[in-house]
């Protein structure tokens, strides 16, 4: 709850990211909340205390396990036992789909239409690559790829090429990140039309 919410604020594509983490990692503990909360809490434990300059307290922990609980509840009513993504998720993918369509549409921004440049053959191919191409949108692609390849890592997986073209990747998408933080910082209006 508290990194999810740090990051919807700080950086749009790592909340993404770490939102599908909580929802896989959901249903690797077969939707069992307090495995999971436990898990979470142990693994950020050390990171929170120092990010929170704090030690973290009962209360603290007590929202955690409910925030989790809560997560894998919303996973289970919304059918998303197997696969798929929360709503809440898949919406602000959304909105980080247009505003990168709406940026791109808009042509004014010339360092984030040369970093989506440099990267655009290799997404193309990613997604030709991709078990469902026609409907994956080049944000979603490079949150995809960005995700398996965090997945690898952990496997010791990685080859040189897969991590030079997730450090191309991962670098296009901190722009957009805070091309999207600048966007609600300012409260702009957002329908996705170009001039």
């Amino acid at each position: 709850m508290f990194t999810a919410s740090k990051l919807k604020k700080e950086n749009i594509c790592q909340y993404v990211l770490y939102m599908w983490l909580v929802e896989d990692l959901a249903r690797a503990f077969n939707f069992d909340s307090d495995r999971l909360a436990a898990y979470m809490i142990a693994s950020n434990r050390n990171e929170m205390a120092q990010k929170d300059a704090a030690q973290v307290d009962d209360e603290h922990i007590r929202e955690l396990k409910t925030w989790y609980a809560d997560i894998a509840n919303m996973m289970l009513k919304e059918g998303l036992r197997e696969q798929g993504h929360l709503p809440m998720v898949a919406n602000t993918l959304l909105e980080v789909e247009e505003l990168h369509l709406m940026l791109l549409r808009l042509g004014k921004d010339v360092e984030y239409n040369m970093a989506w440049r440099a990267v655009e053959g290799l997404v193309t191919i990613l997604k030709s690559r991709s078990a469902k191409p026609a409907t994956m949108g080049d944000i979603e692609m490079c949150i995809t790829f960005i995700y398996l390849s965090m997945g690898l890592e952990r496997t010791g997986k990685l080859n040189d090429e897969t991590r030079a073209s997730r450090d191309r990747i991962s670098s296009f998408l901190g722009l957009l990140a805070k091309r999207y933080k600048a966007w609600k910082d300012n409260n702009e209006e957002f329908d996705g039309a170009g001039e």
